[in-house]
């Protein structure tokens, strides 16, 4: 009950008592006591609220003790980590600048070696092709006249052998004239042995000489006559005889001037030749060269995968702090740190950086224990 109900009760009960004067007596004694009390009460209600001030007070000044240690602990968490995450970062970037620098100059020696090797790039384009038509140009005019030549040849060849049939036809014609004298000659002798014997049997008589003599005398002009076209026969087979040698002559310097120029030719045709397979050589060597130089693109290539672990590490460990510094927990130690974070790498250059940044971690100091006296 309240004070004001067990006052007024003690007063009423003091009032109605039989013995009045002790009962208001009594009465006021427990109203002085319940007062006293009630001051005392006032007096530790007090006492006990300014010691929960102090408490209260005494409690925030431990929670922005811990809040500073904290902030010193993720301090230096943050001093231990932060030139390790900027070491991944410049070996990241430097990777990156590395490899692009590779692959243009790279790509720059691709480009020479295929001009050196004969082809050419946007302008230049039909250079290459410009190259090899113009020396089949030149063989096919080198070997046209060649071709030429050995055509005259075989032309000269066939009056050389329309010559020769013709000698021979006239020889034909002299062997039978000749057979004729031949015979002519024969019919002579007969003759004359006729005479003889008629001149033998007529004694005196001449009649039979002088037919024989007539006889004699048309063979004498038939003999006169075939010799005559003998003659011309072989007039006619030196003309042709003259003519096959000129011929022959003519085929021969023809001949002659066909091997020289033939020999020309051949030797500027395998000049040519010898050329084209120095370009083969040459494009072969460049295209080693080229291969080299691709596979060394492919190597550089491969800088993407590196420079992705390094960033995804880096991005795991930062999503780590920030989970750290949001929690209410104390940040643990940056060696503590640097050894979860190390467990992470897959390459042996973010160890070596590591290892190249990590300095000698002092550990913050502990937090001092505080008491508080409660009352």
């Amino acid at each position: 009950m309240s004070q004001q109900t067990f006052i007024g009760n003690a007063l009423y009960g003091a009032a109605t008592s039989p013995a009045p004067s002790v009962a208001l007596i009594a009465a006021l004694a427990a109203c002085a006591l319940l007062a006293a009390g009630c001051a005392l009460l006032g007096r530790q209600l007090r006492r006990t609220r300014r010691d929960l001030a102090q408490a209260t007070a005494q409690c925030e000044a431990l929670q922005s003790d811990g809040a500073q240690v904290r902030l010193e602990r993720l301090k230096a968490l943050l001093s231990g980590v932060l030139p390790v995450w900027l070491q991944h970062m410049g070996s990241a970037r430097l990777q990156t600048e590395e490899a692009i620098t590779q692959l243009v100059h790279s790509f720059a020696s691709i480009t020479t070696q295929f001009e050196l090797a004969g082809f050419k790039v946007a302008a230049g384009a039909r250079s290459g092709d410009a190259t090899t038509i113009s020396l089949l140009t030149l063989c096919e005019r080198e070997l046209t006249p060649l071709i030429t030549v050995m055509a005259k040849l075989l032309a000269g060849k066939g009056q050389m052998t329309d010559s020769v049939h013709d000698l021979s036809g006239a020889t034909a014609r002299l062997q039978g004239l000749a057979s004729s004298i031949s015979h002519i000659a024969a019919q002579t002798n007969l003759l004359a042995i006729n005479a003889a014997i008629e001149a033998a049997r007529a004694g005196d008589s001449g009649r039979g000489f002088a037919v024989i003599a007539k006889e004699i005398r048309s063979l004498s002009n038939d003999s006169a006559r075939i010799g005559k076209q003998v003659t011309e026969g072989i007039a006619q087979v030196s003309s042709i005889m003259k003519v096959t040698v000129e011929v022959a002559t003519n085929a021969s310097r023809h001949d002659k001037s066909a091997l020289e120029l033939s020999g020309h030719v051949v030797e500027d045709v395998l000049s040519h030749v010898r050329e084209l397979g120095s370009h083969a050589d040459q494009m072969r060597t460049q295209g080693s060269v080229i291969r080299g130089d691709i596979e060394q693109l492919m190597v550089n290539l491969q800088f993407q995968d590196r420079v992705s672990q390094i960033m995804q590490v880096i991005d795991t460990d930062m999503q780590r702090m920030h989970d750290t510094a949001g929690a209410d927990q104390a940040a643990p130690a940056p060696g503590e740190w640097l050894q979860e974070l190390e467990g992470h790498y897959t390459m042996d250059d973010q160890r070596r950086h590591q290892s190249a940044n990590e300095p000698e971690f002092a550990e913050p100091p502990a937090q001092q224990a505080a008491s508080v006296d409660f009352f």
